[in-house]
């Protein structure tokens, strides 16, 4: 038992509770405690851990026939975007979120796979279904093979939220973009993806953002003299 200056969170009460649930049984009428000690203790994973966990999506970048310039070709650049939106999310809405150790704003350039949340790819849709929330950015060209466009059908179809961020820097084309648009109309039928009004709640909800509508943020580049 904890003391009684102690604080105990809500899940942890959640998890005593069930552990002592689950190990009791009724038998006619006799309380009858029953033995686990055979049992192998289960690995605790960031989903019991978290309240809210950030995957990256995976993916193979290619260029276009013509393109002159390959834009950043990874799917893991600048994962201190991912720790400045879980840091600010944390203190909105207060939850625990899972942190990105030695990232910030723009370094470093590109992540390594054990600093991000986690890596999912839709390779596999047991993989990402135990996640409610995804992630996936980049400035190139990609493309879904079938399994993997049916994964992600199937993981927005079960209530999946994908955030997909075209990360464009100075004259990197809007590459990324016209993948995911594709992408989404191949998937759900053309004209399914539509613009979200200013009047939407998502905009008045955190943060009124009023008629202002989803921002953007330019980066400006200074050439040294």
């Amino acid at each position: 038992m904890t003391g009684l200056n102690e604080k105990i969170t809500r899940r942890t009460f959640l998890k005593t509770a069930s552990k002592v649930a689950g190990s009791l049984a009724f038998a006619s009428g006799n309380l009858l405690a029953v033995a686990k000690a055979s049992e192998p203790e289960q690995q605790i994973d960031d989903l019991e851990l978290y309240d809210f966990v950030m995957p990256r999506v995976k993916f193979v970048p290619y260029k276009r026939q013509g393109q002159q310039r390959l834009s950043d070709d990874t799917w893991n650049n600048r994962p201190g975007g991912d720790a400045n939106l879980l840091t600010r999310l944390s203190t909105v809405i207060r939850c625990k979120t899972k942190p990105i150790p030695g990232a910030n704003n723009w370094q470093p350039q590109w992540a390594k796979e054990d600093q991000l949340n986690a890596v999912v790819t839709f390779d596999s849709l047991d993989q990402i279904k135990k996640y409610p929330f995804l992630f996936m950015t980049g400035e190139n060209y990609f493309r879904f093979n079938d399994n993997q466009k049916y994964n992600f059908k199937e993981y927005i179809m079960r209530g999946g939220f994908l955030l997909m961020d075209d990360c464009v820097v100075l004259d990197g084309g809007d590459f990324f973009y016209q993948s995911a648009f594709n992408l989404l109309e191949e998937t759900f039928g053309k004209n399914s993806v539509k613009r979200i009004s200013n009047e939407h709640e998502i905009f008045h909800n955190v943060y009124d953002l009023g008629e202002t509508g989803l921002p953007t943020v330019d980066y400006i580049y200074k050439r040294r003299p």
